[in-house]
């Protein structure tokens, strides 16, 4: 699902991961 990947990538912008 591209919305989970997009969720992922943001929680990785958020974390600074």
């Amino acid at each position: 699902m591209v919305i989970v990947w997009v969720w992922k990538m943001e929680l990785g912008v958020l974390v600074g991961f």
